[in-house]
């Protein structure tokens, strides 16, 4: 039941990054409302989002909410990451990491 909601928010903020990559090109009215949906979506109920998007050449402001609401920044783009890959991968799916030296072992020390 958690990872549904885990994929649900997760397509969530890739569909947000992905409207805000083609706000430029988008009409302004057409943006707005899809941001707006996509904002009150229940799965971000507790969240707190503060943006704001620009034009990236006039610096016009194209789409706002909560544009004065001050959050410590988060790294969206993991978020992302782990969403696709929780979908990909699976939740049971573990990387595995090798540690390799032709160096010699004495207890627990590697020279």
């Amino acid at each position: 039941m958690r990872l549904g909601r885990w994929t649900h928010t997760g397509g969530l903020l890739l569909g947000l990054s992905l409207l805000l990559g083609g706000c430029a090109t988008a009409p302004k009215t057409s943006t707005s409302a899809s941001l707006d949906q996509l904002l009150a979506d229940p799965a971000l109920h507790g969240a707190s989002v503060s943006l704001m998007v620009r034009d990236a050449r006039s610096g016009n402001t194209l789409y706002q909410h909560n544009p004065r609401t001050r959050l410590s920044p988060a790294s969206s783009l993991k978020l992302l990451t782990t969403a696709a890959a929780m979908d990909v991968l699976g939740p049971q799916y573990r990387f595995s990491t090798q540690l390799l030296s032709d160096g010699i072992r004495q207890g627990a020390v590697l020279d």
